[in-house]
């Protein structure tokens, strides 16, 4: 059995989403082509780090596209061939923080009026009102929707945790109307226009909000992933606790959700000093 089915084997068995497992296989696969001959089980550490250092200085990657590289290299040393001792002392690559532009309530508001149909809208709706995923938003199925409890339940979230958010009143009327209107066939809230067995991809859900930011005249970066970072900043300044936002987002680790809060200028211009006496 080849390196890259066990590979493969060992993902399926995992149930690791196919984002993951395309990702790994891929990276593990350019691992094999580099090593030419040289079998695998003869690889050590200074194999690893040789082929690492390759890649940012030959191949110039940067930090995030290295990062998968030497993650992939830990799952296949570690998970498949069960010798966790050539990869441990490799270090992870610190990955710089990537400025986030938080859309304003305003900004989300004017995508909602620019979206190119009812749709698109109802897409960029859910995203904003539950901080859902874009992989999430598009595996949405009707039974999600409990319009009795008001509550929508993510079935298949990142990891493939469970779990459920707020159903908006706003929300779940345009959700009706996009109902009456598309009739959607097949399993999937929003199957795709080619295939009803199959939801709508995610690069098609990216290309409809980039019609809509361009429409709406919003020139700052942004991104479907955008009205994820919006629901958590939002609900932050309204007063709703870090714990709380950590289970509507799904996160494992409280500093994943810290991550997701930025808090607009005026916000932060607003609290006063301790330094300051008080007025």
């Amino acid at each position: 059995m080849s390196v890259l089915t066990r590979c493969e084997d060992q993902l399926i068995l995992q149930n690791r989403s196919r984002r993951t497992r395309d990702s790994y296989l891929r990276c593990t696969r350019q691992f094999i082509e580099w090593l030419d001959d040289t079998p695998i089980d003869d690889v050590d550490e200074e194999r690893v780090r040789h082929y690492l250092v390759h890649l940012v200085v030959d191949r110039h990657f940067r930090p995030p596209n290295l990062k998968l590289h030497v993650a992939a290299m830990k799952y296949l040393f570690k998970d498949v061939l069960r010798r966790p001792q050539v990869v441990a002392a490799i270090p992870w690559p610190k990955v710089p923080v990537a400025v986030v532009h938080v859309l304003t309530k305003a900004e989300v508001r004017r995508l909602f009026a620019h979206a190119p149909n009812l749709r698109v809208k109802a897409m960029m709706m859910i995203a904003y009102a539950g901080g859902l995923r874009v992989g999430e938003l598009v595996a949405l199925q009707p039974l999600d929707i409990e319009s009795e409890r008001m509550i929508l339940h993510i079935r298949r979230g990142k990891g493939a945790k469970l779990r459920m958010v707020m159903l908006s009143k706003s929300l779940l009327i345009t959700l009706r109307q996009y109902w009456r209107a598309y009739r959607p066939v097949g399993p999937w809230l929003f199957p795709s226009p080619r295939d009803s067995q199959r939801h709508l991809s995610a690069r098609e859900t990216q290309r409809r909000f980039r019609q809509a930011a361009h429409a709406a005249g919003i020139r700052k970066p942004c991104s479907m992933h955008s009205l994820r970072h919006a629901f958590a900043t939002h609900l932050m300044e309204s007063g709703v606790d870090i714990t709380t936002l950590q289970a509507l987002l799904g996160h494992r680790r409280l500093g994943t959700t810290v991550r997701y809060v930025h808090l607009r200028t005026e916000f932060i211009t607003q609290t006063r000093s301790p330094l300051d006496p008080p007025e």
